[in-house]
C-alpha cells in the first residue's frame, strides 16, 4: 500500500538528529515516570488492538510507554495520554505505530527511535514551494494537501482519482502535486519531466491520467506516444522539458529534505498524514483543527 524509496528504507531510522524534548527517549529503563504496571494482558487502550500481543510483548509494551513522557508534551506518561486520548488525539496512533513494531519483532531500543522519528513526523509542519505546480482545486483555499507521487507507484494510480474526487467534494480544499520519482523505477523520472511540460501547456490532468493508464508498459518511448496522444504542442514541449526537469529535481530534494520514504506521501496544511487518515484530518484542518 506504499512503496518505499528502496528495500531498506522502512529501517533507516535515526535520519533526524533532533531529539524531541517533550519526548525524551530513556532506552535503558532509567526514566520511569511512575505509573503503575497494568497486568499480563496489557493496558486498557482506547482505539489500540493489542489481542495479537503475547505476555513477553505485553510487557516490552508496557516499558515503552511507562519510561516515554506524553507526545503532546503534558506532564504524564506517554501510557497516561493514551489511556485519556481525547486530550491528545496523537497518543492512539503512535500507541498502534508501538504494538505494530513490537508485533514485527523490533527491539526495544529500535522502537523507542522509531517513535521519536514517527513523532517528529506527525508534529512538524512543512513549508513547500507550490509556485507553478499542477494542482486541483481553488488558488486561495484553507486547506492545502500536498501530495509527492511517483507514475510507476501501483499504488499511487490506485488512489490517484480517489484523492481528486475526496478534494472536489470538500469546499475551501485544494490539491497539489509534488513530483517524487523513485529511483528504481527507471520510466518514473522522464514521465515526470513530460507531465510538468504538459502542465506548462495547460494539458497536466490529460497527460497525468495516460501516464497512469500506461503504468505497466511505461518506457520512454510510451512516454512519447501518450505525449502525442494528449496532443501537446511538440515544439513548446520540447522547449518546456529544461524547466519542467528543474522543477522535478527541486520537488525531489524537497521530498528529501521532509524525510520521505516512499509513494504516495501526503501533507495537509504542511502536516505529513497517512492516506488512510486523509479525509479526517482534511475535515479537521477546515474546522480549524
Amino acid at each position: 500500500m506504499f512503496e518505499y524509496r528502496s528495500k531498506n528504507s522502512a529501517l533507516k531510522l535515526g535520519r533526524w538528529t533532533v531529539i524531541m524534548a517533550i519526548f525524551l527517549s530513556c532506552q535503558l529503563g532509567a526514566c520511569v515516570v511512575g505509573v503503575k504496571a497494568a497486568n499480563a494482558k496489557g493496558p486498557e487502550l482506547p482505539g489500540v488492538d493489542l489481542k495479537d500481543l503475547d505476555e513477553d510483548e505485553n510487557k516490552i509494551l508496557m516499558a515503552i510507554m511507562e519510561e516515554q513522557f506524553d507526545p503532546c508534551g503534558k506532564p504524564r506518561s506517554f501510557l497516561e495520554a493514551a489511556q485519556k486520548p481525547e486530550n491528545c488525539k496523537i497518543a492512539t496512533k503512535l500507541a498502534n505505530y508501538v504494538v505494530d513494531r513490537i508485533a514485527r519483532g523490533l527491539s526495544k531500543r529500535q522502537i523507542v527511535r522509531g517513535l521519536m522519528e514517527e513523532l517528529k513526523r506527525m508534529t512538524v509542519r512543512h513549508k513547500f514551494d507550490l509556485t507553478g505546480r499542477p494542482s486541483v482545486g481553488p488558488q486561495k483555499a484553507k486547506v492545502v494537501v500536498v501530495e509527492f507521487f511517483d507514475f510507476q507507484c501501483p499504488h499511487c494510480r490506485v488512489v490517484a482519482p480517489k484523492v481528486v474526487k475526496l478534494v472536489k467534494s470538500k469546499k475551501g480544499v485544494r490539491l497539489v502535486y509534488k513530483q517524487y520519482p523513485l529511483a528504481f523505477h527507471k520510466a518514473a523520472r522522464p514521465a515526470a519531466f513530460a507531465a510538468i511540460a504538459a502542465h506548462m501547456q495547460g494539458k497536466y490532468s490529460k497527460l497525468h491520467d495516460l501516464l497512469f493508464d500506461g503504468q505497466d508498459i511505461l518506457d520512454e518511448a510510451i512516454i512519447e506516444k501518450l505525449v502525442a496522444k494528449a496532443k501537446l504542442n511538440s515544439r513548446k514541449y520540447k522547449a518546456a522539458i529544461k524547466k519542467a526537469t528543474a522543477m522535478v529535481e527541486a520537488d525531489v530534494k524537497e521530498g528529501d529534505v521532509v524525510g520521505i520514504m516512499g509513494t504516495p506521501s501526503f501533507f495537509v496544511n504542511g502536516m505529513a498524514v497517512d492516506y488512510d487518515d486523509l479525509e479526517a484530518r482534511i475535515t479537521d484542518a477546515l474546522k480549524g483543527e
